[in-house]
């Protein structure tokens, strides 16, 4: 699993993206499925070229500036919350697989004959995006296979890119790459698809205004690390563990959104009397981001 850690830290540690690793872990260990979904945010000058003057190998273009001079992401969560709040977000999927968690090359890939790495996908979208307006998601493909997979979560393609290539010569069907996107508006809400999630903006409740380190140490915990992981990964010490889910508490409490008991706020509570408050998290995930 140490390969799947280390995609998580990668998308967490990027502070203009969402990405999340999720686990099937109902299955035996052998058999557990993940589904990685990462998420780049466009800033609207590429979205603008993307549709002007559309160019395959998205993955090398974001590399560049746009035919604007501007910058092709955006770079800041301040842009990030800036483009939020004024008309949303267009997300830029760059990785989107699903495979066997144990990645092991013995163990030939399994069928979703009961849907449940979709509903996997599914939850991953709803956690970490519903606090996002997204305003649209698009997604470059290459193959059959990734064509399906796009097509199956509702996406609509957008250009195979003909003018971009001499008409003597085309690449196969197995080398051309698509481009897929769909808006707020016309995708069509239903709990079916996986692209559901991901225009379920929800705006927070209560407002708990929770502080980037709070963040990261709630959204680690989520993944169910203890208290000595969480001092590892966020390389601070127990006192400053201690000290934050204080802070955690003590906010939530304010708000009147959880009563988490007397001892929460003095900072009493222990890793094991934590799940109410993770719950509220993944149940209202809107309120770790307040956006």
């Amino acid at each position: 699993m140490r390969l799947i850690e280390d995609e998580w830290n990668f998308n967490f540690k990027q502070k203009t993206l969402l990405g999340l690793v999720i686990v099937d872990l109902e299955r035996p260990e052998e058999e557990q499925m993940v589904g990685i979904v990462k998420t780049l945010f466009a800033s609207p000058s590429f979205v603008a070229d993307s549709f002007k003057n559309p160019m395959p190998w998205v993955n090398q273009r974001i590399q560049h500036p746009c035919s604007d001079g501007k910058s092709p992401l955006l770079k800041s969560f301040n842009e990030i919350l800036e483009h939020n709040a004024n008309g949303g977000l267009h997300g830029l999927v760059t990785r989107w697989t699903i495979s066997p968690a144990c990645l092991s090359p013995r163990k030939p890939d399994e069928v979703d004959e009961r849907g449940v790495v979709r509903d996997m996908m599914h939850q991953s979208f709803k956690i970490l995006w519903r606090g996002f307006k997204i305003a649209s998601l698009s997604l470059e493909t290459v193959g059959e296979t990734a064509n399906i997979e796009a097509q199956a979560a509702q996406l609509r393609l957008l250009t195979e890119y003909p003018e971009h290539y001499p008409k003597p010569w085309q690449p196969g069907e197995d080398l051309r790459p698509r481009l897929f996107f769909l808006s707020r508006e016309s995708y069509v809400k239903d709990d079916f698809w996986l692209v559901n999630g991901a225009f379920a903006h929800q705006p927070p409740r209560y407002g708990l205004c929770l502080t980037q380190n709070e963040i990261e140490l709630v959204r680690w915990a989520l993944l169910g690390l203890s208290n000595d992981e969480l001092c590892e990964v966020l390389r601070i010490t127990p006192a400053a563990v201690k000290e934050r889910w204080k802070n955690v508490y003590r906010k939530v409490e304010a708000k009147g959104a959880l009563s988490l008991g007397a001892s929460a706020s003095k900072g009493g509570r222990g890793p094991e009397k934590r799940e109410p408050l993770l719950q509220f998290f993944r149940t209202l995930p809107e309120e770790i981001y307040g956006i």
